[in-house]
């Protein structure tokens, strides 16, 4: 990514953190978020449809620069990408909880996961068709294992979310990358096309 493009998120998203400690989600105008982003709205939009595209853009952009530290070799591991992703996402929830409570309370929450999800799917597709070897326990397409996961994956983190003060996030990890390496696993007999 572009160092100017990457400095315009940063500062987007540091004023729209800034505005959801002021009001809630609904209330904040895309004008008044690139004012205190201080960057054009032209700008915001040859970037993002709206809000709702431009925070689960952010979502995907943070998850992005979590993936970026893991190492190639470990890339060619499926279940390491997704334990490494799962557990930036919990960190992500974990750590903006206040943020993402005022997101739940103006019923915000789910289409902005949704939209996350929808960028995990073509990220875990475009790895699934590039695994070199890569082998899946189910005969699909990739496509399909991608929508199943991450869907899964965003209903999951949604689950732990309401659930966070009683099941621990290591526990949570554990669980989904049990779940998943049941669907996806490198030693299992079909291979990827």
């Amino acid at each position: 990514m572009d160092l100017r493009v990457e400095k315009t998120y940063i500062s987007l998203w540091e004023a729209f953190c800034g505005l959801m400690r002021e009001k809630p989600f609904d209330k904040i105008a895309v004008k008044e978020l690139c004012a205190k982003a201080r960057i054009r709205t032209a700008t915001f939009y040859n970037h993002f449809s709206d809000k709702y595209d431009f925070f689960g853009s952010m979502m995907h952009f943070e998850s992005v620069r979590y993936v970026r530290g893991i190492r190639s070799d470990d890339e060619k591991d499926i279940i390491s990408y997704f334990t490494y992703y799962i557990r930036n996402a919990l960190d992500f929830l974990e750590k903006n909880a206040d943020f993402l409570m005022t997101l739940v309370n103006d019923n915000a929450l789910q289409p902005i996961l949704g939209l996350a999800g929808k960028r995990l799917k073509k990220d875990i597709a475009s790895r699934l068709r590039r695994g070199n070897g890569l082998r899946v326990s189910v005969a699909a397409e990739p496509e399909l294992i991608a929508a199943f996961c991450a869907g899964a994956l965003e209903e999951s983190f949604s689950w732990w979310f309401d659930r966070r003060r009683t099941v621990s996030k290591e526990d949570m990890i554990e669980k989904l990358i049990a779940i998943l390496s049941s669907v996806i696993s490198p030693s299992a007999e079909t291979r990827v096309e």
